[in-house]
């Protein structure tokens, strides 16, 4: 029983749900522990507890629409002073290095390097996808329609 104020029929409010995710991240059994709990990633203990939802309201205030949270130094915890609301695009950003997890070239071969790198939009995707690629595979499928076309215009003796 929700007892905050931040539910409609008896749905979480946004702010809400990203509080339960925050702590969700920094937990032992979450899926990519390695990425928080292992790193010693935690939620500070004003925003845990009894009245946490609360002291995380008070300090971070109504997710903005469109927005997520983002620490600024992702060595730190989820903390006031730590945490803000930001668009997709600039967390997506804010990540930090790691030469191991970073491919330089896409499948088949292109740099994702300069104007040949672009990131897919909508659905919170931080997909990177190569230009030339899509390039190529717009060129290609633009020729085999046109190609269908001719084919269905020759007559049939």
């Amino acid at each position: 029983m929700m007892k905050h104020g931040h539910a409609a029929n008896h749905k979480p409010s946004r702010t809400y749900k990203t509080w339960q995710d925050i702590k969700a991240r920094c937990s032992p059994v979450y899926k990519q522990h390695k990425d928080y709990f292992d790193r010693g990633i935690r939620v500070c203990d004003r925003w845990l507890g009894k009245d946490g939802f609360l002291h995380f309201l008070q300090d971070m205030g109504d997710k903005p629409g469109g927005l997520t949270i983002d620490r600024r130094d992702n060595d730190l915890g989820y903390e006031p002073d730590n945490c803000r609301w930001v668009t997709w695009t600039i967390n997506r950003n804010n990540r930090r290095y790691d030469p191991q997890s970073i491919k330089t070239r896409c499948p088949k071969g292109h740099p994702y390097s300069g104007s040949n790198v672009g990131w897919r939009r909508g659905d919170r995707s931080n997909e990177r996808y190569c230009r030339q690629c899509q390039r190529d595979w717009k060129r290609n499928h633009d020729e085999q329609r046109r190609l269908s076309k001719v084919i269905t215009q020759i007559p049939i003796a």
